[in-house]
Parts: structure tokens; sequence; C-alpha cells
């Protein structure tokens, strides 16, 4: 895994590289860093290879089908990506979105769970979620109609307001 350091050296030559300004810090978790540019764009740079390539496939994909909303949600534009940085340049979205595909498996979900886990989940993004846990669970049918598992749904990943 890379440093915080390491990771905001990538973001900022990538935005050299891409004659980009960094506006302001959006935020990170568990893949990586966001920060928003002046364009207005975000740029993601991650803390490992594997998060990043399945970022990456699962824009190309959202690219390949023309998908920009899910259920009245907005999904970021990909605009490009550089594979020696791990940094994910896209279009910055405004509420409601959909977003951070870092842990989606494309064609099937990446983890096999039991069916005690797969019921415990439900039952956590249920509560997580309340009465939009309707709209939720068509925002993952949308996506798996076009070969897209999430798995890191929650608020934050997805909001409505």
């Amino acid at each position: 895994m890379a440093s915080d350091s390491d990771i905001l050296r990538r973001l900022r030559e990538y935005a050299k590289r891409r004659k980009l300004d960094i506006h302001e810090y959006l935020g990170e978790g568990i893949q990586g860093i966001v920060c928003s540019t002046t364009l207005p764009s975000a740029i993601k740079a991650f803390k490992d290879r594997d998060a990043y390539e399945r970022e990456v496939a699962v824009y190309q994909r959202i690219k390949e089908r023309g998908i920009s909303s899910v259920c009245g949600c907005s999904v970021p534009t990909p605009f490009s990506h550089h594979d020696g940085l791990l940094v994910i340049h896209m279009g910055i979205v405004r509420p409601p979105f959909v977003l951070d595909f870092a842990s989606a498996g494309l064609d099937g979900p990446l983890f096999e769970h039991s069916p005690e886990a797969i019921s415990d989940w439900i039952e956590s993004r249920m509560d997580l979620f309340g009465d939009r846990w309707t709209t939720v669970l068509k925002i993952i049918s949308v996506f798996r109609s076009h070969g897209i598992y999430l798995s890191d749904v929650k608020p934050g990943n997805i909001t409505f307001e």
C-alpha cells in the first residue's frame, strides 16, 4: 500500500502533466484520495493497483454503455487515466449520484458470500438507506444488468441529497 504522501505526489504529478489545477481536497477512503480540479473535474489516486484496475475497468464499461445516470442518480463521466500513476480523471457529480467503483466486480461479484452474510448485509444496508432502500435495490439491479456488481453500497457512494 502506498503512503498518503506518495498518493498526493502522484495526484500532483498527474495534474501537472495534464495541465490541471487542483482546486480542493474532496476526501479519501480505503482505496485512495480524491481532489477536484478547476475544470470542474475530479482526479482520484489509488493506494494499490488492484483497486485502480477494477475502477478503470468499470469506468470503461460505463463509457462503452453510455451510462451517465442510473435511476435519476448521476454517474461520473470518465475522462482519462494513467496506469503508471494509478490516477483516474473523471467528471464531477452533484447529488443524487452513484460513485466509487473500486470495489465493484465486472461480470460477477468480487467475492462469494454465504446466505447468512448476504442477509446480514441486506439488513445493514436497509438500516443505512431507510426509505431509499427500494431505489438503491433498483440502482444495484441496473448496474448488474450492465455486468457491474456494486459491493461498496453505502451513503456517500450512493447519495440522494
